[in-house]
């Protein structure tokens, strides 16, 4: 059984480890294959290095950029990398309303497959491909306009290149997910590291909310992460489209009288029943109040500008792969100690400003703690197949040398399903214009300057929320574990069909009659999506295969086409004069369109969904989970899957990439970021206030009222040999004393200490020449009672309740369940 406590407090706070990271330890304890070491960094060079840092964060999405912060703030040196630039100053950065999720300034421009199957892709109304001339264009077929030698590209799938990453392009939405998506973490486990109710308090502590009672159960209002939601006013200027939704509450059992009172109840509310209920709620997003969008780049760019913190900011910076102590030979583990990275504007492939003169400066980086990779879903998985970790037969395809043979690295990709249905009602459902308002385009040309200039004063239709801000969720017949599976948002005059080009975004016109369900697909089951790289130039784009509907197309498929059925069963229903609204897709003929819903011929509606679904929230390309599951990264305690130990290292935003319900929200990653900065600075507690970091007083933290919780586990010798060169003995000794531990020798002992003599050779203790039988030896090795100690002290032991106090400057800490709280004091934030 592992232990009750992820992180030790006494274990890695008295380590003199200049960085034990995930990477090191993936390919120490896991790989069965000989080590090879393509990128060999001597401590020496480390340490005589002017970029070393206590951490290296590679990506400043809402995992990376939010755990650089907290560790600056933690007084910790930070080197943050990110391969964009800051857009603070491109106003539709800011400015919600005016968003563009393929503005070449903030994003990469992917183009991925949903499949193999290459008649289905042709099918795709979407489709990318680039002319001669060099410009995109959408559609089948691009000579049916006299375009030959067009090249096709694929389905586009805009990403987040940029400081803040995709949350500066994404719609903002801020719905929390289902509670089952974090107890899934816990799963077999059963200690509640991950648990709905723990991720909730994160939440609380990390929210600054502008639309609640500051006295409302399960929300924060002094927090960082700043979220709103379209108010009363904003509603009830376009009710003729509350008659659908007053047809769809009656549906599932709601009063249809109380549609506005619905559009502005809170989507996040806490209650243990909220994941089983269908309704309609309103659906937050991270912007103030003014509808300004709010991002990990206020985080970051507020910490830089803190003067106790210290936090390099390296943009426009590629990171090409991660750098490893290794140059002792193939006996040596290899520990990730730093990064390369391409330093150059627009030098990665997928920039759509890149040029042939986009080369970019090799750099490196060092480490003295952790390198903490956060490219997100498809760069994550990229740096560290480039870094020798991941399928071997892959890496052997590039002739890249193999460090660690991970073969769940790039694969488990998952995403949401997401489809229109939309209709036509009887009447226009535009609003009708305010004449007290300047009249705003949103974004299109003849835009009026003074729709700015008011919402600079935090007025006008800029600094209200869209109408769209919606959610309609329901349970279908296909819905897992009995909660609800579908979330729908509405809007009128529009129809979202998937992602283009902006150019080509606004070319697809819908009259003002049209009201449209964005349908996205909560629960999905389908895990067989991959990324992979395609060569060995960290500037090439990997390749991503969705491989829509290949696991799971019974209940998924089904329940879209039970999502389709309930949206046109509302529209019949929708009473005058904006009823009926006549079904237009997905295109079944109107005659065939049962009471039920469904088309008669059901065979249409699938094979139009399968066609036409698209997706833009992906997941899992780094996995959790137990130990006999051969694609598993990590396990729950964000260590090397299959090990009993500790990790110092992980991947920050792939970790909530293995959440496999996640609904269209930005909000779990700076939760889990709250969470894994714990898990992650307990490793290395000094104390926070930068006065304190060159006094020798500081290190290490001293327990104080300390109430310890041991949880007996097998003891581990391989763990025990490995870290023992890295403790800080006479530390050590001081603490378990402190804590009235078992006393330890007055000098450290040598692996062979650990060992008691009669339960093996001293040649098979001798690992620099390995063989199949000393190895069958090892496993048969008996502890002494010198390494019973140590292993009762570094594995079986935590601080459940109590202090840590600074020996210099007397500062405490606290200490509940287990987990330091290890931010800065209140006055110096």
């Amino acid at each position: 059984t592992p232990p009750k406590c992820i992180i030790k407090v006494d274990v890695f706070s008295i380590m003199k480890i200049p960085a034990i990271p995930l990477l090191g330890l993936l390919s120490t304890l896991t790989s069965t294959s000989p080590l090879h070491h393509a990128s060999c960094v001597s401590p020496h060079s480390i340490s005589n290095s002017s970029n070393t840092y206590d951490y290296i964060v590679t990506g400043s999405d809402p995992g990376g950029g939010t755990i650089a912060s907290n560790l600056a703030r933690a007084g910790y040196s930070v080197l943050l990398i990110e391969a964009g630039s800051d857009a603070s100053s491109d106003i539709r950065t800011q400015v919600l309303a005016l968003n563009d999720f393929s503005n070449a300034n903030v994003a990469w421009h992917f183009f991925v497959k949903h499949g193999d199957d290459e008649e289905r892709l042709k099918r795709y109304n979407l489709l990318v491909w680039r002319l001669e001339n060099g410009e995109y264009w959408v559609g089948k077929d691009p000579s049916a306009e006299g375009h030959v030698n067009a090249e096709r590209l694929g389905i586009f799938y805009p990403r987040g290149a940029t400081l803040g990453g995709s949350a500066i392009i994404n719609a903002a939405a801020t719905f929390l997910p289902s509670d089952s998506d974090w107890d899934f973490f816990d799963k077999g486990i059963e200690d509640g590291v991950w648990s709905a109710k723990l991720m909730r308090e994160y939440f609380e502590k990390i929210e600054h909310n502008n639309y609640l009672d500051k006295d409302t159960p399960g929300h924060g209002f002094t927090g960082w992460l700043q979220t709103n939601i379209a108010d009363r006013a904003t509603h009830a200027a376009s009710t003729l489209r509350f008659k659908v939704f007053e047809a769809c509450l009656r549906l599932v059992g709601k009063d249809p009288e109380k549609v506005l009172d619905y559009l502005t109840s809170d989507g996040n509310y806490l209650d243990p029943m909220r994941d089983q209920s269908e309704g309609l709620w309103s659906l937050p997003y991270h912007v103030t109040p003014n509808w300004r969008r709010f991002s990990p780049r206020h985080r970051v760019l507020e910490t830089r500008n803190l003067t106790n913190a210290t936090l390099h900011l390296q943009l426009e910076s590629l990171t090409t792969k991660v750098l490893f102590d290794s140059c002792s030979g193939n006996d040596t583990k290899p520990r990730a100690v730093g990064v390369e990275y391409l330093q150059g504007k627009s030098v990665y492939k997928a920039d759509p400003r890149r040029n042939a003169s986009s080369t970019g400066t090799l750099h490196q980086a060092f480490a003295r703690k952790e390198v903490i990779v956060s490219g997100g879903t498809f760069n994550s998985p990229q740096i560290l197949q480039l870094s020798g970790i991941g399928p071997k037969a892959l890496l052997d395809k590039y002739d890249i040398p193999v460090v660690s043979d991970l073969p769940g690295v790039g694969r488990n990709l998952q995403d949401n399903y997401e489809i229109p249905v939309y209709g036509n009602a009887q009447v226009s459902l535009a609003a009708a214009p305010d004449p007290d308002a300047p009249q705003c385009t949103y974004g299109a040309p003849g835009d009026h300057k003074s729709c700015l200039d008011v919402w600079y004063k935090g007025e006008g239709p800029y600094s209200r929320g869209d109408s769209n801000s919606n959610a309609f969720l329901i349970k279908t017949p296909h819905a897992v574990e009995g909660e609800r599976d579908v979330l729908m948002f509405a809007g009128t005059g529009r129809a979202f069909a998937g992602f283009m080009p902006t150019e080509f975004f606004n070319r697809t016109s819908y009259p003002p009659s049209t009201f449209s369900w964005s349908t996205v697909k909560i629960h999905p089951q389908n895990t067989a999506g991959y990324v992979q790289i395609q060569s060995a130039n960290a500037i090439d784009t990997p390749e991503v295969n969705l491989n829509y509907f290949a696991e799971g197309a019974e209940t998924d498929l089904n329940a879209m086409l039970d999502t389709v059925a309930f949206a046109r069963r509302a529209f019949a229903s929708t009473e005058a004069p904006v009823g009926p609204v006549i079904s237009v897709s997905p295109p079944c003929p109107p005659g065939d369109i049962l009471d039920t819903g469904y088309c008669r011929d059901t065979q249409i509606d699938k094979d139009w969904i399968q066609d036409q679904a698209f997706s833009h929230h992906p997941t899992s390309t780094n996995k959790v989970g137990p130990d006999s599951d051969p694609l598993a990264v990590l396990d729950t305690r964000l260590r090397p899957a299959g090990q009993n130990l500790p990790a110092n290292q992980f991947h920050s935003s792939t970790v909530h990439e293995t959440l496999r319900a996640i609904q269209p929200s930005n909000s779990p990653v700076p939760i889990i970021e709250s969470h894994n900065m714990k898990l992650l600075t307990l490793n290395f507690l000094t104390c926070a206030i930068k006065t304190c970091k060159t006094n020798p007083a500081s290190f290490p933290l001293h327990p104080r009222d300390a109430e310890l919780e041991i949880v007996e586990a097998d003891v581990n010798l391989a763990f025990l040999k490995n870290i023992l060169p890295r403790l800080m003995w006479n530390e050590l000794r001081g603490i378990c004393s402190e804590l009235g531990l078992p006393e330890l020798p007055p000098t450290a002992p040598t692996p062979a200490d650990l060992v008691e003599p009669s339960s093996t050779s001293a040649s098979a203790l001798d690992t620099t020449e390995a063989t199949p039988a000393t190895a069958t030896e090892q496993v048969e090795e008996e502890p002494s009672q010198t390494a019973k100690d140590l292993h009762r002290i570094l594995l079986e032991t935590c601080i459940q309740e109590g202090k840590l106090v600074c020996g210099a400057c007397e500062h405490e800490y606290a200490v509940k369940e287990g987990v330091a709280n290890f931010l800065l004091p209140g006055h110096l934030v």
